[in-house]
């Protein structure tokens, strides 16, 4: 037998006493010089990046063609509605930014009403995005969506205009 070989208690008994060991030799550069007492008032110490948000409104103005049916569904009806539902989602995110605790950073608001329009924005540099599904095809709400980043389907509900894919949306994600 090798006089030089170990075995697995002895390695990690060794291993976990040069831990411990290096633990007590340095002192952390984030721990304070002094015993500091604690301040609820001091501001919380922050770390990781930035979180940036996209968020997008997803919508269809129906259109009424001569001898068609149709029947426009939500609450986004004509461009006074749409103007009135983007001021909304806005102030709400103004709201979010302004009550958040971590680095944030809100892109301004996207309207998408095709596969091509959502297919850029899913394209541009942000973490995670934030869909207002109001109406529109399952194609767009589709190409909104990305494998690589995290999303968030909005669904309105009682908050403002009803969105059509309040009632769908499990029917595609879910």
């Amino acid at each position: 037998m090798c006089c030089q070989c170990i075995n697995r208690r002895e390695f990690l008994g060794l291993t976990t006493a040069g831990i411990a060991g290096a633990g007590f030799a340095f002192k952390p550069s984030f721990l304070p010089d002094e015993k500091e007492e604690w301040n609820p008032d001091k501001p919380k110490v922050t770390t990781g990046k930035t979180l940036t948000v996209q968020p997008v409104l997803m919508y269809n103005i129906f259109k009424m063609k001569p001898q068609t049916s149709w029947r426009p569904w939500g609450g986004l009806h004509d461009k006074n509605d749409l103007s009135e539902e983007m001021n909304r989602i806005s102030d709400e995110l103004k709201l979010i930014l302004k009550n958040s605790n971590f680095p944030l950073k809100i892109l301004p608001l996207v309207t998408v009403q095709s596969v091509e329009e959502a297919s850029e924005v899913r394209e541009s540099d942000y973490d995670v995005m934030i869909i207002y599904a109001a109406s529109g095809s399952g194609n767009i709400l589709e190409a909104c969506v990305s494998e690589n980043r995290h999303n968030i389907i909005f669904v309105r509900h009682r908050s403002g205009p009803i969105y059509q894919w309040y009632e769908i949306v499990h029917n595609r994600f879910l």
